[in-house]
């Protein structure tokens, strides 16, 4: 109960205690009583019937809880159903390779309605088959608008646990009510008819009280479950739910939806209509809170009075930290105030725009239902953008090399010696929220195609995800309503890059916010997996589709639509930024092609003065004499344009230093990894790391085309003339996982790693999308990447536990790394919207090293618990104990211990890793005590080079092999900026 309710009560209880105490004072007593037998006999009836007034609301006030507690004992012999309410499973992505629904939910999965709206009453309710005239007319106008895809669920008792009407036969004072009902409806001012509102008003107080509230609130969730199941809902299904609470429903509402969240596993809106409403409840488990507040409304500013936490002086309750993660729209309502007549609910108020007041509230639901809810600029913008510092992003578009429109669709590359970078590559473009529902993902311009659909070449086509049960999960598990955050816009003021365009959109997917990252529609990616191709002939009926590309993989973000393998040769001129090359002879395996000449551009600066990469000195770079790829496509003038580069020595599979023990391996991995970095600038390092091998021959031959491995990736700091900000000392630098695949290039015809990042990467500046990106668009790109301004460490890890795909007999592939690949992919998309907020943010216990190991956490969970309890899985293990697939199975568990022992050093699982948090990121200051809590349990997923040493040992202590890539600031020259190592501890 907020401090307000308690004060009330504790007055209320002090009152009467000085009035019984006063009363029985015998000189008082006489007095009174004198005065009492003088009255009239009128004016003494009316005193008792005040006397009793009290002593019943007294008494109604002290049982108030009586009903919830009873239900939660059991009192009433119901069976008390609490584990769906409570467990919270919140799969952010699948266990396995095909995942699948369980039975009975997959067959109901297609149903009719695509979202379901409760509606709880306000205090007059006293019935669930016979609401109050206006409520019934608001019923009736409101399912007569809706969608037909959408379900009106009206048979919820909000004050009730039990969801027993006042009337109902079980009720010991059923007559009472029956008669008080009666009266109300044949007049709506009846005096016994305020009783129902008295006796409800109660429970809405037992709902907001700290005490009694969550078990109330429970009660609710339950009903509302049950409500929904009679409707045909099905948990887990991912369908949205939607509260409409109508005055005191509201706070109801806003009390159970957390627990009805857990159960259903879907994401809950809540319309507030005048709700009183505490500020404890958990709005931030909430999608998203509407609250319709009427200009005359004096009921529903009773809230901010009773309820100090709806006061912007305690900034830590819930409601206040709603508000600033931008969980809640107040839509102002002019002219009308609570109740009928003169209310919002109001049929006959006609306003100055010639709609009812009921119209005016019906149409303001449905536009938030369908999306499309407009408020004025000035009822959601806290921050003053008008003011905002320019972004990296915007100062590197000034460039015209860095735009997308710079390169035609068209390109005439000789086919020998430029070779695309994917089958199906293309821009995404997002829809306007008028084609969202026919497009149902986003639009794709197609700039390569297989060799089967080269007319497709220049289309926009529709990018969509294939209906399957593993997608189905994964998505629903990352889809979020957008409102952008104080935080967020104050971020945007200082010059970050945020999806500001998808501001007030609902159910963003994952395609969605990928393409919307970036202020234009520039993000370049390639199709990675299987990719199904639908043309518009193929549509099915009377109508036919648009054309289309189903994807079950995230597209990869690149830079550079082709790529070649060349030596780099002076510029054609001094000044130029075009060079000559010589394009490598897979024939020969020499750089003795004719020479060619390719433009390198001299990139811009960022705000802080730091080139990402040059052009000077390149051909001097003792890299260049086993050659560089080359990533990029032909300008407007015909010159191909190098907008990405990788030193071939790096990524090829010929290791300059192989160790082999246990030993010197975890001694190389924690101690040499970084040492000499300063003095290592421009060069590079591949040292393979093969604990379990007997010879250097031996392990390099562990690695094998089409081999799949684990990426652990770090980064340090930038130092030099041009520093950038270290406090006390101290470079970060960043982690993340990944996944490299052994491939034999085509240009080459030798074996070389494919690195694809998963990055889970907080908003910034220089515009980095969190997701999965390519080696090109991270590290090589010239103008945003890493590889020319800092020390970098990629350590690729091969377990074939890890990377095998099993097959237990059932049908199913099940592939531990591809689970984990769904888990990083999923908490990548979160980062993107900021899980709705617009904004991620980093802090002592949530940052881009941490949620990066929460999503291992989280798999590695979930692989125990699919090893534990699939009943296939155990009798196909205990029928197969000397099967190979058996003791990578028995390995793999001993990995889990070892990287779970890691993660969490003093055997404590921290909460929101369990549960996953509302929300990513948080002020130090939101939640200080437990911030500090969740740092200590975890305390080596603190700084990025601990967590890198720290599961890389665990790797090599299980025998896996490790393949070292380091880079010190590679390319060309510059020597205003040095590498920084990456700080193990600040100890």
């Amino acid at each position: 109960m907020d401090r307000g309710v308690r004060r009330f009560y504790k007055g209320l209880l002090m009152v009467i205690a000085a009035g019984v105490i006063t009363v029985l004072l015998p000189p008082i007593k006489h007095l009174l009583a004198l005065g009492y037998a003088a009255l009239s006999t009128q004016v003494q009836q009316v005193i008792d019937l005040v006397r009793m007034g009290l002593l019943a609301f007294l008494v109604a006030a002290l049982l108030a809880p009586l009903e919830a507690l009873g239900w939660w004992a059991g009192w009433y012999g119901e069976s008390v159903d609490t584990i769906a309410a409570q467990t919270n499973s919140s799969p952010a992505a699948p266990a396995t390779e095909t995942a699948a629904i369980p039975a009975g939910i997959a067959s109901r999965i297609a149903l009719p309605y695509h979202r379901y709206l409760i509606y709880l009453d306000g205090i007059g309710q006293g019935s669930t088959q016979q609401y109050l005239p206006d409520v019934e007319d608001f019923l009736a106008a409101l399912t007569a608008a809706l969608p037909p895809d959408i379900c009106l669920v009206r048979d919820v008792m909000s004050y009730s646990v039990m969801n027993q009407p006042l009337t109902s036969a079980q009720r010991p004072l059923a007559f009472f009510w029956k008669l008080a009902e009666w009266l109300r409806l044949k007049n709506p001012r009846s005096l016994l008819g305020y009783v129902i509102n008295i006796r409800n008003l109660l429970q809405v107080s037992v709902s907001a009280d700290q005490r009694y509230g969550p078990i109330y609130n429970l009660g609710i969730a339950q009903r509302l479950y049950d409500s929904l199941s009679r409707q045909g809902y099905v948990p887990g299904s991912g369908i949205p739910v939607t509260l409409i609470g109508y005055s005191g429903g509201g706070q109801v509402a806003a009390g159970a939806a957390a627990f009805l969240k857990q159960a259903i596993q879907a994401p809950i809106d809540l319309i507030s209509l005048g709700g009183v409403m505490s500020g404890n409840n958990r709005y931030l488990q909430l999608e998203h809170l509407y609250h319709l507040e009427g200009e005359k409304d004096t009921v529903q500013r009773l809230g901010p009075r009773m309820f100090p936490g709806r006061q912007p002086l305690l900034f830590l309750s819930y409601w206040n930290r709603a508000r600033r993660a931008g969980k809640i729209t107040i839509v102002p309502l002019s002219g009308v105030g609570h109740n009928v007549p003169g209310g919002l609910l109001d049929p006959n108020l006609v306003l100055p725009d010639g709609r009812t007041a009921l119209q005016r509230t019906i149409d303001t639901i449905l536009a938030i239902l369908a999306g499309r809810l407009e408020l004025p600029h000035t009822a959601k913008a806290a921050v003053d953008l008008s003011l905002a510092q320019p972004s990296n992003y915007a100062i590197y578009q000034q460039l015209p090399y860095n735009r997308y429109d710079f390169y035609p669709l068209q390109q005439s590359l000789p086919a020998n010696t430029y070779i695309p970078v994917g089958t199906w590559i293309g821009r995404l473009i997002l829809p306007p929220k008028s084609e969202r529902a026919q497009v149902q993902g986003v639009w794709f311009e197609v700039y390569q195609t297989d060799a089967d659909h080269p007319h497709w070449q220049g289309l926009r086509v529709r990018l969509c995800w294939e209906d399957i049960p593993i997608l189905q999960q994964w998505r629903q598990s990352v889809v979020r309503d957008v409102n952008l955050s104080e935080p967020t816009q104050l971020s945007m003021q200082q010059g970050r890059v945020h999806p500001d365009r998808l501001d007030g959109w609902q159910r963003v997917g994952p395609l969605e916010s990928l393409a919307a990252s970036h202020p234009e529609d520039d993000v370049i990616v390639k199709l990675v997996g299987p990719v199904r191709v639908v043309a518009a002939a193929e549509g099915t009926g009377q109508q036919t589709t648009d054309p289309t590309l189903f994807i079950t993989q995230e597209p990869v973000q690149i830079t550079g639509r082709f790529y070649s393998l060349v030596q780099i040769g002076a510029p054609v001129a001094n000044g130029s930024d075009v060079f000559t090359v010589r394009h490598f002879n897979r024939e020969s395996h020499q750089f003795d092609a004719p020479t060619a000449t390719v433009r390198i551009p001299q990139v811009l600066p960022s705000r802080e003065g730091v080139f990402s990469s040059s052009n000077r000195g390149l051909e001097q770079s003792a890299l260049n004499e086993s050659g560089w790829y080359i990533y990029g496509a032909q300008g407007q003038d015909g010159e191909f344009v190098v907008q990405a580069i990788a030193p071939r020595a790096l990524l090829r599979l010929q290791p300059e230093q192989v160790v082999l023990g246990k030993a010197a391996t975890i001694q190389y991995l924690t101690k040499r990894c970084w040492q000499g970095t300063a003095k290592q600038k421009g060069q590079i390092k591949s040292v393979l790391l093969a604990p379990g091998e007997a010879s250097i021959a031996s392990a390099v031959d562990q690695w094998r085309e089409g081999d799949r491995a684990l990426l652990m990736h770090v980064y340090g700091g930038i130092g030099g003339k041009k520093k950038e900000f270290a406090p006390l000392g101290i470079y970060f630098g960043h982690f993340a996982y990944g996944i490299a695949t052994v491939v034999r290039d085509p240009l080459s015809d030798e074996l070389r790693f494919e690195i694809t990042y998963k990055q889970i990467y907080t908003h910034n500046t220089d515009g980095i999308i969190s997701g999965s990106l390519a080696w090109s668009a991270y590290m090589g790109d010239r103008q945003r990447g890493w590889l020319g301004v800092r020390p970098v460490a990629d350590v690729l890890i091969r377990f074939p536990p890890l990377t095998a795909i099993y097959d237990f007999g059932d049908g199913q592939a099940r592939s531990p790394l591809t689970a984990l690949r769904y888990t990083l992919e999923a908490m990548a998309a979160r980062y993107r919207v900021g899980d709705g907020t617009g904004g991620t943010f980093v802090g002592p216990t949530y940052s881009c090293v941490q949620d990066a190991n929460q999503a291992l956490y989280l798999a590695l969970q979930r692989l125990r618990q699919v090893l534990q309890t699939n009943v296939t899985i155990q009798t196909w293990l205990a029928e197969h104990p000397d099967h190979p697939q058996t003791q990578q199975v028995q390995q793999l568990v001993a990995l889990e211990k070892a990287l779970t022992q890691k993660l969490m050093p003093m055997g404590i699982a921290r909460s929101d890793w369990e549960d996953q948090a509302p929300l990513l990121g948080a002020d130090l200051w939101e939640d200080p005590f437990n911030t500090l809590y969740n740092t200590l349990i975890s305390w080596r997923t603190l700084l990025p080079r601990l967590t890198f040493e720290a599961i890389g040992k665990a790797f090599l202590q299980q025998g896996a092999s490790l393949w070292l890539l380091r880079s010190n600031q590679v390319g060309g020259i510059d020597p205003d900026i040095a590498p920084i190592a990456p700080t193990a501890l600040w100890f």
